[in-house]
């Protein structure tokens, strides 16, 4: 793995030789971590197919089993979990979506039969997640006109709304950054304004009443 300078193109080593030419990323199939740093992949070339998981902290690599592949990956940095909306494998006719352990493979549903069948399925690269809202958008060329669907896992459900065109790459931009702060980091500093705002409280009465 290496970086890429956007105004040279200059090239930069981060973690050389991480995974050998064997394992291939599934279309679409890889999301990161950028708090961990951390970046995942599904290889399909494998019975049982793989979960890859290159840290780029340590310089390590890890993959374990799946029982299926190969859906689609985004990494939820506000809840710290690596979702994948794809085929879980009790419910073979729809998509849902599930987080999976990267540490065990281990599938937890989060949204069984988000979509149904599964030939509504998004375009390759054609999605974003917002980790704010818990929102999964996708482009469905499969229509006339083409539709954008919004699986969302706060309330499990989906609409769809018809496009004027399909199906280029898409991104989702937060509001502001300071929602993507991670939830653990945000409590932190919560906390910590609390008891700003009880030291502020105590001067001030300290003042008041010499």
């Amino acid at each position: 793995m290496f970086s890429i300078d956007p105004s040279t193109g200059a090239y930069t080593p981060v973690f050389p030789a991480a995974v050998p030419e064997g394992p291939s990323f599934a279309a679409d199939s890889q999301a990161y971590d950028p708090v961990g740093k951390r970046w995942f992949f599904l290889a399909g070339g494998f019975t049982p197919p793989e979960l890859y998981t290159v840290n780029l902290a340590s310089n390590t690599v890890a993959h374990v089993p799946l029982a299926s592949c190969c859906g689609r990956l985004q990494y939820d940095v506000v809840h710290g979990r690596l979702l994948e909306l794809g085929v879980f494998p009790a419910q073979p006719g729809a998509l849902s979506v599930f987080s999976i352990d990267p540490l065990t493979g281990a599938y937890t549903l989060v949204f069984p039969a988000a979509v149904t069948p599964v030939t509504l399925g998004p375009v390759a690269d054609s999605q974003a997640y917002d980790p704010v809202g818990q929102r999964w958008f996708y482009l469905n060329g499969g229509f006339t006109p083409p539709e954008l669907y919004t699986v969302n896992l706060s309330s499990n459900s989906v609409i769809h709304v018809p496009v004027a065109s399909c199906c280029g790459r898409l991104a989702y931009q937060p509001d502001t950054i300071a929602l993507a702060v991670p939830a653990a980091q945000f409590h932190v500093q919560i906390l910590l304004i609390v008891i700003l705002a009880l030291i502020g409280c105590l001067v001030l009465s300290k003042n008041a009443f010499p």
